[in-house]
C-alpha cells in the first residue's frame, strides 16, 4: 500500500507513463532461487511466473503481488524457460535442457508433453563449447526440440515454438501438437537465426521472434514467411503486446515500446536502468512485469500504468 507522502519512481516517455513498484512481488519465505524464467497473465487474473527454483519452479501472484500456490516440483525442471497461457487457460513452459515442452492445467497436472525428454535432435550444437560460442556450432534447423525456449498459442489455434539454444529453429504445429512446417538454420541473413529466444504473436497475426544474439527482432507471418526485421533494439530477450503496442525486454536493460510497423515510440528506462532482464509479460489493465534472471528480492517487478497521472496532467495544463 503507497504510503502518505511516499515519493513515486516514475518513467514517462512521451504519451506512456509507468509507476516502478519494485517491491510488488512476494516470495515463499524458503525459496532459495527467485530467478525469472517466465511470465503470463492467466485468465483468471492472476500471474503465472516460471522459474529457476527447485523447491518453486511455477509460482502463481495474485493481482496484489502475493504468491499464492505453487506447483511443478515433482517434475524436476533442469531449467525452466519461456512460460505461456494457451486458449484454453493452460500452461505451456519448455524444460530447455531437457528438450521438452510440457502442457500444464493451471493446478499443474500434466496434459501432455512434446519432445522426448533428454533427447535433442540433430543440429549439429555442441554443448561442451562455452557459451556463447557454441550457439555458432550448430549447423541446421533441425526437428524439435534442441533447448528450446518458448511455445505459444496463435488465436487461430496453431502452437509456434522458439528452439532455441541448441537449434536455429521455429517449428508450427497443430492445436494437437502435430508438426506443421520447421524453418530457420544458422546465420543472420532474413529467415536464419543465432538464437531464437522468444516468440509472441501480435494482432495483425504476425510472428514477433526475438532473435536475440543476432540483436535484432524478425517478424513473419502465420504461414511462416519472412516479411521484415527491426534493428537497434538492444539485446531482444522477450516481447509481449497490450493494445497496438508491442513491449520490447531489452536485456540490456529498459524496456523498448514499439509501433506495429517496429517504429520505437517510447522506453522505459534506459541501458543498465534493469539489470538482467529476461522475461515480460502484461496483465489486462496494462501493467507491465519484468523478470530478471538472477536471484533477489526485486526478480518480478511491476511497472505500473499510470491513467491516473496523465488525466492530472491534463486538468494541470
Amino acid at each position: 500500500m503507497e504510503k502518505s507522502g511516499a515519493c513515486r519512481v516514475l518513467f514517462c516517455s512521451g504519451e506512456f507513463i509507468f509507476e516502478l513498484q519494485r517491491d510488488w512481488a512476494k516470495w515463499p519465505a524458503d525459496m532459495e532461487n527467485r530467478a525469472v524464467s517466465g511470465i503470463a497473465e492467466h485468465p483468471d487474473g492472476c500471474l503465472y511466473v516460471s522459474t529457476r527454483s527447485v523447491k518453486y519452479p511455477i509460482c502463481v501472484f495474485d493481482r496484489d503481488g502475493t504468491c499464492i500456490r505453487t506447483f511443478g516440483a515433482e517434475l524436476n525442471f533442469a531449467r525452466t524457460h519461456g512460460l505461456t497461457v494457451d486458449l484454453e487457460g493452460n500452461l505451456w513452459i519448455c524444460d530447455d535442457p531437457n528438450c521438452v515442452v510440457y502442457h500444464l492445467d493451471a493446478q499443474g497436472k500434466v496434459l501432455g508433453m512434446l519432445g522426448e525428454k533428454g533427447v535433442a535432435s540433430d543440429s549439429g550444437y555442441d554443448p561442451s563449447v562455452r557459451w556463447p560460442h557454441d550457439l555458432y556450432t550448430n549447423k541446421q534447423a533441425a526437428a524439435p526440440f534442441n533447448r528450446p525456449t518458448r511455445m505459444v498459442q496463435a488465436p487461430w489455434g496453431d502452437l509456434y515454438c522458439t528452439d532455441g539454444y541448441g537449434n536455429t529453429a521455429v517449428h508450427r504445429f497443430t492445436a494437437e501438437g502435430t508438426l506443421l512446417r520447421t524453418w530457420g538454420g544458422p546465420g543472420r541473413e532474413p529467415g536464419k537465426f543465432r538464437l531464437p529466444h522468444s516468440i509472441a504473436i501480435d494482432s495483425k497475426e504476425r510472428l514477433w521472434i526475438c532473435d536475440r544474439e543476432n540483436f535484432l527482432v524478425q517478424i513473419y507471418d502465420k504461414e511462416g514467411t519472412y516479411l521484415t526485421r527491426i534493428e537497434d533494439v538492444g539485446y531482444p530477450s522477450e516481447v509481449c503486446g497490450f493494445g497496438a503496442q508491442m513491449y520490447l525486454c531489452d536485456g540490456d536493460g529498459c524496456v523498448r515500446i514499439l509501433d506495429l510497423d517496429g517504429r520505437q515510440i517510447g522506453e522505459i528506462g534506459y541501458p543498465g536502468c534493469f539489470g538482467n532482464i529476461h522475461s515480460i509479460g502484461a496483465d489486462r489493465d496494462g501493467n507491465l512485469y519484468l523478470g530478471r534472471i538472477d536471484n533477489g528480492e526485486d526478480s518480478l517487478f511491476q511497472l505500473k500504468r499510470c491513467d491516473d497521472f496523465k488525466q492530472k496532467e491534463r486538468k494541470n495544463a
